[in-house]
């Protein structure tokens, strides 16, 4: 109950997968039976906690082993060891191209094969490329590319409830889809 399922990466044994309605990563087995989960606020394991406050939640494996999901409430990515233990984070909140603007961005996050993050915001749709560290690289697409109706995304920014963001994912040649 009060479960929404949002994402689901695989990893060694293991599914993780997101759950934007409890806001929290939950570790499965390979028949999707619960093993153990994180990413809670308040669950009093020194984790920073999951502010979720729309459906997007999303967790992605990095070539650095570590899992990657979108803290959108905290305008972060963060990275969570296979066993749940929160490394570390990184984002700022802001009208900046490199921050993360409106109430809860980004909402989608993946890696490319060399480590570079590609981030997705709703709102203000746009397409982010940032380096292996999280530091802003440029622009893959913003909103005069991703929609017909500008004034609608300008609306968009200040509520969160109108527009939608674009999931995005990349293959092994480094090529960025939305």
């Amino acid at each position: 109950e009060g479960c929404h399922l949002t994402s689901v990466v695989a990893a060694g044994d293991a599914l993780y997968v997101a759950d934007a309605g409890r806001r929290e990563i939950v570790r499965c087995d390979a028949a999707g039976q619960p093993l153990s989960r994180f990413g809670k606020i308040g669950a009093g394991d020194d984790n920073p906690g999951s502010m979720i406050p729309s459906a997007y939640f999303d967790v992605t494996l990095g070539p650095d082993g570590l899992l990657w999901v979108n803290n959108m409430g905290r305008h972060r990515v963060e990275a969570y060891t296979l066993d749940g233990h929160f490394e570390l984070g990184w984002g700022e909140p802001g009208m900046a191209i490199e921050n993360f603007c409106g109430c809860c961005n980004p909402v989608y996050v993946t890696r490319l094969p060399d480590g570079r993050f590609v981030t997705s915001e709703k709102g203000l749709n746009r397409i982010k490329l940032y380096d292996a560290r999280g530091a802003f690289v440029g622009v893959v697409a913003g909103p005069d590319h991703l929609v017909k109706d500008l004034d609608l995304a300008r609306r968009a920014c200040a509520d969160c409830h109108i527009g939608f963001g674009f999931d995005v994912a990349c293959d092994a040649a480094g090529r960025i889809y939305a």
